[in-house]
C-alpha cells in the first residue's frame, strides 16, 4: 500500500517527514497520521441526538417521584382531575397516623387507612396496604412515612403503600383494645344495668331504714313543698322569703292593707300587702279590698311571675278597727255595719266563706231575718257578712244592699 504523502495546508509545498513547520511559508504542520474521523463523529451525533429527543418525548408519560405532607397528598386525592393525572406516580408522604374506629367515615371492612397532618384540616391521606403489621399497633397521632403508588380503586383515588416508615409511635387507647365496638357497646350496658339493680336495691334499704338524726334535723329545717298545709296563715316577709315553697297553693297572707293602690316602677297603679314594716310588698290580684290603713289577712292562691310571688285573691279580711278603701271613714262597733239583726232583700246563697269563689253551704229566702255577728270585706267592692260558723251571705256589691238592717 502505497503511503500518502504529506503537503503544506496553505501552500502545498511537499513536507519532509519530522517537518514541524512548512519550509516555504512557514505554517504550523499538523499531524496527519492519525486523521479525525469527522463522519464516524457525526453518526454518533445524530444517535445521540435521536436518543435525547426520543427520550423527550416518553418522559411526560414516566412516572414521577413526589414528597409531600399529608394534607397536600390529600388535596390530589381529593380532586379526581387532578389525580387521574398522576396515576402510577411515586409519593412519599409524611403525616399523623389516624387510629379513631368511632369517628372514622372509613369502616375496617374498607381496609382502607388515613394519615393527616393537622386535625383542624380536612384533607386526609386515604391509603391501602397489603401489609398492615406496622399499623395495628399504632395509636392515634403517631408520626409515620408511607411510600406508595397513585391509583383508581374502584372510583376512589387512594394511595397503593408498600413502604411504611414509623417516625414516632404513639400508645393505642386502651379502650379500643375490646373486641370490637359492639361487645364495648354491650359490656357498658350490661355494667350500666348491674349498676342500676345495685343503686335500687341500696336506696330500697335505705329508704327502708331509720334516718339518722342528721337527716331529721336538715328535714325539719328545710321543710318541703308538700309540708305547707292549704289554708295555713302566713306573714309576708314568709312568702318573700320562699315564694317557691308556696307556689300553687292557697293561703291566708296576713299583713297590712295599704289605703291606696301602689305605683309602680312601671307606672301600674295595683293592689298590696304589706309587711308590718311597710318596707316589703306583694301584689294581689281578682280585686282591691274596700277597706285599708289596717292589718288583714288575703286569702289566695300564691302563683310566681318569674320567681316573684302573687297572690290570686278570693277573700279579704279585715283585723281590728278598719278604714273604707273610698271613704276612709273608720267601720267600727257604732258604724252602718254593727253586728245586729239584718232582713234579707233577696234570694241568697249563703257561702263557706266570704268570696263568691267559696262553695255553697246553704240559701236564704226574701224575707227571711239573720243575725250578723261578723263583717268582712271581700273581692269587687263586696260586704259580707257572718251569719253562723262557715256560713256567710254578701251584704252589698256595690251595686245592690242584699241585706238591710231590720
Amino acid at each position: 500500500m502505497r503511503r500518502k504523502e504529506r503537503i503544506c495546508s496553505k501552500c502545498g509545498q511537499k513536507l519532509s517527514k519530522g517537518d514541524k513547520f512548512c519550509e516555504k511559508c512557514g505554517t504550523p504542520v499538523q499531524d496527519q497520521t492519525n486523521p479525525v474521523p469527522w463522519k464516524k463523529i457525526g453518526i454518533v451525533a445524530g444517535i445521540v441526538f435521536l436518543i435525547i429527543l426520543i427520550i423527550g418525548l416518553i418522559a411526560p408519560d414516566q412516572a414521577q417521584t413526589y414528597e409531600l405532607e399529608a394534607d397536600e397528598m390529600g388535596k390530589i386525592l381529593y380532586d379526581h382531575e387532578i389525580a387521574k393525572k398522576h396515576y402510577g406516580d411515586t409519593y412519599i408522604v409524611h403525616g399523623y397516623y389516624f387510629n379513631d374506629d368511632k369517628e372514622d367515615e372509613l369502616s375496617k371492612e374498607s381496609d382502607l387507612h388515613t394519615l393527616y397532618a393537622d386535625m383542624e384540616n380536612d384533607y386526609l391521606t386515604v391509603f391501602k396496604t397489603e401489609d398492615d403489621s406496622k399499623l395495628k399497633d399504632l395509636g392515634m397521632g403517631s408520626e409515620v412515612i408511607i411510600t406508595g403508588v397513585l391509583n383508581d380503586d374502584d372510583g376512589l383515588d387512594i394511595l397503593y403503600v408498600d413502604q411504611i416508615e414509623v417516625k414516632k409511635k404513639n400508645k393505642i387507647d386502651q379502650s379500643s383494645n375490646d373486641a370490637d365496638e359492639e361487645s364495648q357497646k354491650e359490656k357498658k350496658e350490661t355494667q350500666s344495668s348491674d349498676d342500676t339493680e345495685k343503686a335500687k336495691k341500696e336506696k330500697k334499704e335505705t329508704q327502708s331504714s331509720n334516718n339518722t338524726e342528721k337527716d331529721k334535723k336538715e328535714e325539719k329545717e328545710s321543710p318541703s313543698n308538700d309540708d305547707v298545709m292549704e289554708g295555713s296563715t302566713i306573714t309576708v316577709d314568709e312568702l318573700l322569703n320562699d315564694p317557691e315553697k308556696y307556689a300553687g297553693k292557697k293561703m291566708k297572707i296576713k299583713g297590712m292593707i295599704p289605703q291606696a293602690l301602689f305605683m309602680t316602677s312601671d307606672g301600674r297603679e295595683i293592689p298590696v300587702i304589706n309587711d308590718d314594716t311597710l318596707q316589703k310588698w306583694v301584689e294581689i290580684k281578682g280585686g282591691t279590698p274596700n277597706f285599708g290603713g289596717c292589718a288583714g289577712i288575703v286569702t289566695g292562691t300564691i302563683i310566681l311571675d318569674n320567681g316573684v310571688p302573687i297572690i290570686n285573691a278570693s277573700a279579704y279580711e279585715s283585723i281590728g278597727s278598719t278604714y273604707s278603701a273610698t271613704t276612709n271613714n273608720p267601720m267600727g262597733d257604732n258604724d252602718a255595719y254593727d253586728f245586729t239583726t239584718y232582713i234579707v232583700n233577696y234570694d241568697m246563697t249563703v257561702r263557706r266563706s266570704y268570696s263568691l269563689d267559696e262553695p255553697k253551704v246553704g240559701s236564704l229566702k226574701t224575707g227571711d231575718i239573720v243575725d250578723i255577728t261578723d263583717i268582712k270585706g271581700g273581692l269587687y267592692g263586696t260586704i259580707w257578712g257572718k251569719i253562723g260558723p262557715d256560713a256567710w251571705v254578701c251584704i252589698e256589691d256595690g251595686d245592690y244592699n242584699y241585706l238591710s238592717e231590720y
